[in-house]
C-alpha cells in the first residue's frame, strides 16, 4: 500500500509541475523529495525562512514526526544556512544531525519524515525539470531506482546483451524476517534499515549496475556484463556488506541479514528467449526462483 501510495503522489507531483514551477533565472527553492507533497516546491523568497508544522510557517509541511517550528533557512550575505531550532526530532544531513550549517546548491537534508533538496543559481527550472524526472524512476524513501524504471531497463538490457553477446545477470534479495522489525520497533526504524540498507548496497555495485527497490523489502541489482559466477561473488559481497555490521534505530541494534538469488541471461538463451516481455518476465522469474531457495534453504544466503 505505501509503494503504491509513493507512485500516485510521485505522479501527481509531475502533474503540478506547471503550477509549482520556479521562476525562469536566478532563485531558490526546497524540493520535496520524500514525505507528504513529494514533488513540491517552496520558493525561499525571504532572507529567513521558517521550516515546520506551525500555519505561521515559510514551509509548512502536514508532517506529524515535524515540530511546529522544526528548522530554518536564514540568508546571510550571499550564502543560506539550515538552522535546527530544537526540535523533538532533529534535522539531519544524510546520518548526521544538523545544528547551523551552510547549504550547498543541490544539498539534501531531512526534518522528521520530510526530505528536502536546496535549489539555488541561474537555473533552478532546469534543476527542477531533472529532480522531477528522477523523481519519477526513484523510490521515494531509499533512492534506488524504482520497479517501473527497472522493468523497463531489463528490457533494454536484455536486447543489448543477446545483440552484442554481453552477459548479464540480475540479483533479487529480500530483507529476511523484516515483518517483526516495524511490528517491534515501529516503521520508522524500518524505513531507517530500509534508508541504511540502501546505503550499503550503493557503496558495493558499480556505476553501471542498476540498484533498485524491487517492491516492499525486496530489492534487485541488474548488473551488465556479468555472468553468473561474477554475479554470484556480487551478491555474497551484499550478503557480507549488510550483516557483518549491525543496524541502529536510535538506542536499538538491530543485526539485519538478507537472502540472494542471481540468474544470467545464459539461462535465457537455453531456453531460446531472446528478447521481449516473455523473456524479461522470465528473466525475473529465474532469480525469484533462486531467491525462494535461498530463503527455504536457512536464508542468509546467496543461490545461483
Amino acid at each position: 500500500m505505501a509503494q503504491r501510495e509513493r507512485r500516485t503522489q510521485t505522479t501527481d507531483s509531475v502533474e503540478r509541475i506547471s503550477a509549482t514551477l520556479p521562476p525562469q533565472g536566478p532563485g531558490v527553492c526546497l524540493v520535496v523529495l520524500a514525505g507528504p507533497d513529494i514533488g513540491k516546491v517552496y520558493r525561499l523568497e525571504s532572507d529567513d525562512n521558517l521550516i515546520g508544522r506551525s500555519s505561521l510557517a515559510d514551509v509548512v509541511v502536514d508532517d506529524t514526526s515535524m515540530s511546529r517550528n522544526h528548522a530554518r533557512v536564514v540568508r546571510e550575505g550571499e550564502g543560506y544556512w539550515l538552522r535546527d531550532l530544537g526540535s523533538t526530532n532533529g534535522t539531519f544531513v544524510g546520518d548526521a544531525p544538523v545544528h547551523d550549517l551552510r547549504l550547498e546548491d543541490g544539498m539534501v537534508f531531512r526534518t522528521g519524515k520530510t526530505t528536502f533538496k536546496f535549489l539555488m543559481g541561474d537555473d533552478v527550472e532546469q534543476a527542477y525539470y531533472d529532480q522531477i524526472y528522477r523523481l519519477s524512476t526513484a523510490d521515494a524513501l531509499t533512492g534506488a531506482y524504482n520497479k517501473r524504471y527497472l522493468w523497463e531497463l531489463i528490457e533494454r538490457e536484455l536486447s543489448r546483451s543477446r545483440r552484442y553477446q554481453k552477459a548479464l545477470a540480475l540479483i533479487i534479495f529480500d530483507v529476511d524476517h523484516f515483518k517483526p522489525v516495524n511490528d517491534r520497533h515501529g516503521h520508522v526504524c524500518g524505513d531507517r534499515v530500509l534508508e541504511e540498507l540502501a546505503r550499503r548496497v550503493r557503496k558495493v555495485v558499480r556505476r553501471t549496475d542498476c540498484f533498485a527497490r524491487y517492491g516492499g523489502e525486496e530489492f534487485a541489482v541488474l548488473a551488465p556484463e556479468t555472468n553468473l559466477a561474477q554475479g554470484a561473488v556480487l551478491a555474497e559481497k551484499l550478503r557480507r556488506t549488510i550483516a557483518d555490521h549491525p543496524f541502529l534505530c536510535g538506542d536499538v541494534t538491530l543485526h539485519i541479514t538478507v537472502s540472494l538469488g542471481v540468474s544470467d541471461v545464459g539461462r535465457l538463451w537455453d531456453e531460446e528467449l531472446y528478447e521481449g516481455a516473455a523473456a524479461r518476465e522470465r528473466f525475473v522469474e529465474m532469480a525469484d526462483e533462486r531467491l525462494y531457495q535461498a530463503k527455504t534453504g536457512g536464508r542468509n544466503r546467496v543461490c545461483a
